[in-house]
């Protein structure tokens, strides 16, 4: 995707709009002025997956459903209604859990503010509880943790973590009441912390970086227009986009690293000049795998 989109110079984004949320320029600006000194540490929380306790048998699909091209390039499996339309984004092979659900929201901010993009981890590791009944196999509870070099940082996944209680709002405050309160991130500085709920569909940071008021001197952002304006923007000028496919491949590669660490069960080692897993055949041939014709790239 990322030659492609190089090759024949096209504007893409990827739909983590959270970068583009008017308080995620805020949060930005605060933490690049140092309001909490250097960072070290980004923890990212977030309430466990569900389990399947339908015990759903498989069937036959509706007949609107063409079943066959649903699956696309995964391997074929009998049609189960606990496998698509939202819930398939519990399963491994089609969905890859909460951290490639919401993770690659909360950690795309992450990226962001920090400078991050276009690096990656050195190591990776993670532990988590599969469920233990139903179709649904991505880990109900989970603790990742990624190390960053040159600059130092650590940046964790966590389910549930420790849960960040919401600001009491309302919805005629700028900004607007918060809605999805259940996930987001705490940065732990030199001098402080900051956090905020959401990432994707909303983002809303704590009071202190909403009221800061920057110093003459004070280093500005970049400031999104909006999550499609942006990109209309790059389509226009040929201007970089806020979530630019090398961006998104940068997130989703943190959630995919992070499945299969847990998957493995051993710390990984990631070359991000390379982009491919050092040391570990096994996980290396894991970071792809055989797609399914005729819908195979």
């Amino acid at each position: 995707m990322v030659e492609a989109a190089r090759k024949n110079k096209i504007a893409s984004q990827i739909g983590s709009q959270g970068r583009s949320q008017p308080e995620a320029y805020l949060a930005h600006r605060y933490l690049v002025n140092g309001n909490i000194g250097r960072i070290s540490r980004v923890d990212c929380w977030h309430y466990p997956s569900p389990v399947d306790k339908s015990h759903t048998p498989d069937g036959d699909p509706p007949p609107e459903l063409d079943w066959d091209l649903w699956l696309g390039p995964l391997r074929w499996r009998p049609y189960n209604a606990k496998y698509l339309h939202g819930v398939f984004r519990w399963l491994l092979e089609s969905g890859g859990g909460q951290i490639r659900d919401r993770g690659a929201h909360v950690m795309s901010c992450a990226m962001w503010w920090l400078g991050a993009d276009g690096t990656g981890p050195v190591t990776i590791e993670a532990t988590g509880t599969p469920p233990e009944e139903g179709l649904w196999d991505s880990c109900v509870e989970m603790q990742v943790t990624y190390t960053f070099k040159d600059p130092d940082w650590v940046l964790t996944w966590n389910q549930p973590g420790e849960p960040v209680p919401p600001e009491e709002r309302t919805g005629e405050e700028p900004g607007g009441k918060i809605t999805r309160p259940g996930y987001g991130a705490v940065y732990r500085g030199e001098k402080g912390t900051f956090h905020h709920w959401g990432g994707d569909g909303g983002t809303w940071i704590e009071k202190k970086a909403r009221e800061w008021v920057p110093p003459p001197d004070a280093q500005d952002v970049y400031q999104s227009p909006g999550h499609f304006e942006d990109w209309f923007e790059g389509i226009l000028t040929g201007k970089k986009t806020i979530m630019n496919v090398e961006a998104g491949v940068g997130v989703a590669n943190l959630c995919v690293l992070g499945n299969l660490a847990y998957m493995l069960g051993r710390k990984l080692h990631w070359d991000q000049a390379k982009q491919e897993i050092v040391g570990d055949e096994e996980a290396r041939r894991l970071m792809s795998r055989p797609q399914r014709h005729p819908y195979h790239l």
